[in-house]
């Protein structure tokens, strides 16, 4: 079972997996996060969108990834992992978009449409028989969750000191 935490990112009240708090990178600009976003190509791209209202919604869609991973391999597990990613999209564009070029129910829309995209994904992809991945006890030693940290430390930092002394660092000490 995710255990969630409430983190505040960027004026946004966020609840992401508890095995990421302590590796947020807080002072991340919203546009400097590498691609987490999207189902592929096409369609899937135009319904899960990188930006909704000119806000990168990537950190999301990099906790939903790493949620979806580790969840209980149940309907409900998998449902709530995308209604969390929803609310944070939500809570995440709402207190970031220019009103001046975006109405709050074409954001409210957007949001809609994005957990629609997710959720018939979901529906393509779920099987319940089958396991998301390794159950490990330790969720940072997840390949998916591996994988993404080190896309998000590798991608986005030219320091790579920051990956080394703070991502690095921290997975190190969880082993």
């Amino acid at each position: 079972m995710i255990k969630p935490q409430t983190i505040d990112y960027h004026d946004a009240k966020l609840e992401v997996c508890s095995c990421l708090v302590d590796l947020w990178p807080s002072r991340l600009p919203l546009d400097k996060w590498p691609s987490f976003c999207g189902a592929g190509s096409g369609i899937g791209d135009w319904i899960i969108p990188e930006n909704i209202a000119g806000v990168c919604c990537s950190c999301v869609c990099f906790d939903h990834d790493v949620s979806w991973a580790i969840a209980d391999n149940t309907v409900k597990g998998a449902m709530d992992s995308n209604w969390r990613m929803y609310n944070n999209l939500r809570n995440l564009t709402l207190a970031n978009y220019d009103q001046a070029k975006h109405s709050k129910s074409y954001v409210e829309f957007k949001c809609i449409l994005y957990l629609f995209g997710v959720c018939i994904g979901l529906k393509r992809n779920f099987k319940p028989d089958s396991a998301l991945g390794p159950v490990t006890d330790d969720p940072l030693q997840h390949p998916t969750v591996k994988d993404r940290l080190h896309k998000l430390a590798m991608e986005t930092l030219d320091d790579r000191q920051f990956y080394t002394n703070n991502i690095q660092g921290a997975a190190n000490e969880n082993q």
